[in-house]
């Protein structure tokens, strides 16, 4: 589970760089436990991953055992070259060793059978994106044709059209003597036909009783906090969220605890903001988490539970 995890955390951020938009300031800070992480922002203050992005460390684990540098007991990854801009040398083979055809092959202009855009992207145009969920499809490769996939309900969403509705992320630790999280990563899903994203809500506060709004966008994608927290939306309704310390990696997200089942301390992150497109009655909308990724400042992965808004580290 821990090297699956970390294999498809990687694939999916690779896959998201393809489609980064270029130019844009970096991220304040450019060290997460000893890799860059590279982001560029977009006009309206997203940060997008760009395509040499990598996770840090503890995020990532040396494959570099089996024949296709796979993590081992793991079939090989997709082929990211097909759900990218690839040049036209992308999946093309030479038939013969004095390079006569003999009969289909790759590369021959035509989608014959046998050939998909997994394997053969020069015959077989990648399909993601024409409005239909087809065989080669699924929801981890194709949200645009095949929706998000399911992930955990954390906030209910309800109200009229047009209002403003804001959901916590809380993080806590399992025990007051349980390692903490220094890093987090996970999917945000949610309905784009009723709702839609606004921003993340923080706050800078002077002194317990003078505080602002520190909202994300259009502020930086730095937290009052030193955190950063960046974001990339993947598709309507699919968003992929890091939030780390670029300056020091150690610190930790929250210093909140549970005892008993209750939450000892703070443990508040940051408000999600949507709002609605549509009236919405209690129980009809929602958001939702998924592929919680943690680590702990000994690099570490940490078991993610989630109770509602809040989210439980073990």
């Amino acid at each position: 589970m821990k090297k699956q995890g970390q294999w498809l955390a990687l694939a999916l951020l690779l896959v998201a760089g393809c489609s980064a938009a270029g130019g844009g300031a970096k991220l304040p800070g450019d060290e997460l436990g000893g890799n860059d992480v590279a982001t560029e922002l977009t006009a309206d203050g997203a940060a997008e991953m760009s395509s040499d992005a990598l996770l840090p460390d503890y995020w990532i684990e040396d494959w570099s055992d089996g024949p296709g540098n796979e993590p081992d007991g793991l079939p090989p990854g997709p082929d990211l070259c097909a759900g990218c801009q690839c040049d036209d040398s992308c999946g093309l083979e030479t038939v013969g060793p004095d390079g006569e055809v003999a009969g289909p092959f790759c590369g021959d202009g035509v989608c014959d059978a046998g050939e998909s855009w997994l394997d053969c992207l020069s015959d077989c145009p990648n399909p993601c994106g024409d409005g239909a969920c087809g065989p080669t499809e699924e929801c981890e490769t194709c949200p645009q044709d095949c929706g998000a996939c399911p992930g955990t309900a954390f906030c209910n969403l309800s109200g009229k059209a047009g209002d403003e509705v804001s959901c916590p992320v809380d993080l806590a630790a399992s025990g007051p003597d349980s390692v903490k999280a220094v890093g987090l990563q996970f999917k945000l899903g949610f309905d784009a036909a009723s709702v839609e994203f606004v921003k993340f809500h923080d706050e800078l506060c002077t002194d317990g009783n003078n505080c602002m709004s520190w909202d994300i966008p259009p502020q930086a994608i730095v937290m009052p906090t030193g955190h950063a927290l960046a974001y990339n939306v993947l598709t309507d309704g699919l968003i992929k969220v890091i939030l780390y310390h670029a300056s020091d990696p150690l610190k930790p997200l929250s210093d909140a605890w549970m005892s008993q089942g209750l939450v000892q301390g703070d443990p508040w992150l940051f408000d999600i903001v949507f709002k609605l497109k549509q009236d919405l009655e209690p129980g009809t909308g929602e958001a939702s988490v998924d592929e919680l990724i943690a680590t702990d400042a000994d690099a570490n992965p940490l078991t993610v539970e989630v109770d509602g808004n809040l989210l439980i580290t073990q």
